[in-house]
Parts: structure tokens; sequence; C-alpha cells
């Protein structure tokens, strides 16, 4: 009994070494970051902004202004990703770690 638990223990603990050593860090590294802070097209949406603001066609300042404004408005009210959730939980414990007596 001991000994089949002790093989299927060392099994596992190949079979999650080989698949550490097969994935590669920057792959993983890039998933999460993705998960944690999705892209938006807010910030192409400001940059297409400024870039028509700086134009010296004075036509293209009225429609950059407009979208460098709805950039701005769009990111007030963009979702929280991973990262935002994680700094309001912590704020929260610490607020109920403070609270107890």
């Amino acid at each position: 009994m001991v000994s089949s638990a002790t093989n299927s223990a060392s099994r596992i603990a190949l079979d999650r070494a080989g698949a550490a050593v097969s994935l590669e860090t920057r792959d993983v590294s890039r998933s999460v970051y993705r998960a944690a802070k999705p892209r938006s097209a807010i910030g192409g949406i400001r940059k297409l902004g400024v870039a028509l603001i700086a134009m010296p066609d004075p036509v293209t300042g009225v429609p950059g202004v407009a979208l460098l404004a709805s950039s701005i408005v769009m990111k007030r009210r963009e979702p929280a990703g991973l990262s935002e959730l994680a700094k309001e939980a912590r704020m929260i414990r610490r607020e109920l770690e403070s609270l107890r007596i």
C-alpha cells in the first residue's frame, strides 16, 4: 500500500516536472499578463486623438480633441481588471482587520 502511494507520488512529481520544463516562461508570463491586464482600444483612441491634434492641419484638431476626450471618458467607465480587484480586496481586508477588537 505504501509502495504504491510512493510510486504514484513520484510519477506525479515527474509529470509535473516534465510539464514545467516544456512550458516556456515567456509565453506563460505573456498569457498571465494579458489575463491580468486585458488590452483595450482606449490607448489607441488616445494616441490617434493626440496625433490628430499634433497635425498642422487645423481641420484635424476638432476630431482629435473629441477622440482624446472620449478616451478619457471611456477610461473611467472601463471594467476593473484582476490587478484592480486584487488591490481593492487588499484594502477591504486591511479595513476589516482594523475593525477587529
